[in-house]
């Protein structure tokens, strides 16, 4: 089981559509799922957004929306960690725990560093939408802290050119590649010292101690 995180996000800004469960041990279901579900509910409700929604209109909901696409206590961390490098490292263990399928990848050469999303398990065609969400989140919050210089990064996806290419282009402010072997952007090393206006180590503790909580379950 895997707690639901981001797809409460979506929908509920979405109303909660009929076909959000379709083939999912929660077909018929109205409203907001359990805290947890399956791996398996949580690949099929995904599968069903991208189909229905489109990538293009769900990386302009996690980059341009009111808040966030993750659940509280991801929201809590991301207000209050001390620095970037504080906020990817606590977005890698919390990915572990809520997308066991997915392998998020982090490293450092020549001065840059590169964020990433592989596949766990075989995921085919959907770790082109699931690399997009995981790169649109991480561009979100480093243009939280970097807007200005947002453009000195370089985003590599493995969605093929296509329909949405030209609006992803227009939401990401920096260059974008598509057909790439893998997910990943690209940034100088330097801005994982980036720190965050609205760091508060009180809030940030607890968002520590809830994160801790749940690996230890």
């Amino acid at each position: 089981m895997v707690p639901v995180g981001s797809l409460t996000y979506y929908g509920s800004r979405l109303g909660w559509p009929d076909w959000l469960y379709t083939g999912s041990s929660l077909a018929g279901q109205d409203g907001p799922p359990p805290p947890h579900i399956s791996t398996a509910d949580d690949l099929i409700i995904s599968a069903n957004l991208f189909a229905h929604v489109g990538a293009a209109a769900l990386a302009v909901q996690s980059i341009s929306g009111p808040q966030p696409a993750a659940g509280s206590v991801t929201r809590l961390a991301l207000a209050h960690a001390p620095t970037l490098k504080e906020i990817f490292s606590y977005l890698r263990r919390m990915l572990y725990l809520s997308s066991p399928h997915s392998r998020p990848v982090m490293g450092i050469a020549d001065e840059t560093v590169f964020i990433g999303l592989d596949g766990a398990v075989p995921l085919g065609g959907l770790l082109d939408y699931l690399g997009l969400l995981f790169i649109a989140f991480h561009y979100r919050v480093i243009d939280d802290l970097n807007f200005a210089d947002a453009a000195g990064a370089t985003i590599t996806l493995t969605l093929p050119e296509g329909p949405d290419s030209a609006a992803l282009k227009q939401l990401f402010r920096c260059d974008v590649r598509f057909g790439a072997a893998a997910n990943r952007l690209f940034m100088p090393a330097a801005w994982l010292e980036l720190s965050n206006p609205g760091h508060d180590a009180q809030l940030w503790a607890i968002a520590g101690e809830r994160l801790r909580a749940a690996e230890a379950h």
